[in-house]
């Protein structure tokens, strides 16, 4: 039996006691992963600026200071188990497509994000410090209709400020422009369903203006409005694909 994870580095919780320390630190509000996908975007879009929390707890300053993020690599570990659940193995594999500077995201080195690395101002304050929304700019290539992209993105300190909570040092961004396998589909895979096919999902798909996919000839399955958001893919209920897909 194998689990899998992905490797982060983590510690105890400590952001408790760094508010109460004068000097500045950073760290991500959170580690979920951020999933991007282009596919809600007209054509002519080639690019989309998304906005990742970011908390600052100590001293505040109201002139400009610098944040430093740079790419890392990312890894998945795996568990081997025994009969009776004991670990036999570990097994630490690079996770596959990882992003590339300036085809998948904008270079955190370029001038244009190092404007966007420039704290100015901050945008709400909680008890856990002050929270700032941190743009990255990521980039519509061709490679993102074959598959999804990675995006792992630490953060370094700077003469500016230091690390906060060290669980919250990496965040993920996973970088799409197709429409994934809904998760229903392996369930039924083999016996109903048959093999996924990207391609032949889209020649049916009637895109819209506001992006929504069309189902009309299966509208009684469907929402009251006849129509299925492309967010809402994962959601529809498998036999409904399968009578779209089987469509002439």
């Amino acid at each position: 039996v194998t689990a899998s994870a992905l490797l982060l580095h983590t510690s105890c919780r400590e952001s408790e006691q760094l508010i109460f320390n004068s000097a500045s630190r950073i760290h991500w509000k959170d580690t979920a992963t951020v999933h991007q996908n282009f596919i809600n975007k007209k054509s002519n879009v080639t690019r989309d600026t998304i906005w990742i929390p970011l908390q600052v707890i100590g001293e505040l300053s109201t002139e400009p200071r610098q944040i430093n993020i740079k790419q890392i690599k990312g890894y998945f570990y795996s568990y081997t188990y025994d009969k009776k659940g004991n670990i036999t193995d570990t097994i630490l594999t690079e996770a596959p497509s990882q992003a590339i500077a300036n085809v998948h995201y904008v270079a955190f080195d370029s001038e244009e994000m190092k404007k966007n690395l420039l704290l100015k101002s901050f945008i709400t304050t909680n008890k856990s410090g002050v929270e700032i929304n941190l743009p990255l700019i990521l980039l519509r290539d061709k490679s993102l209709k074959d598959k999804d992209y990675l995006l792992f993105i630490q953060l370094e300190p700077s003469s500016d400020f230091l690390l906060g909570d060290k669980q919250n040092m990496v965040k993920i961004i996973s970088i799409s422009d197709r429409l994934a396998k809904p998760s229903g589909w392996g369930v039924f895979e083999d016996a109903y369903l048959g093999k996924y096919s990207y391609a032949k999902i889209f020649k049916n798909i009637i895109r819209s203006d506001n992006a929504e996919a069309n189902f009309a000839s299966v509208a009684e399955y469907s929402l009251p409005t006849q129509q299925f958001k492309i967010s809402t893919w994962n959601g529809i209920p498998p036999f409904v694909i399968k009578e779209f897909i089987d469509e002439p």
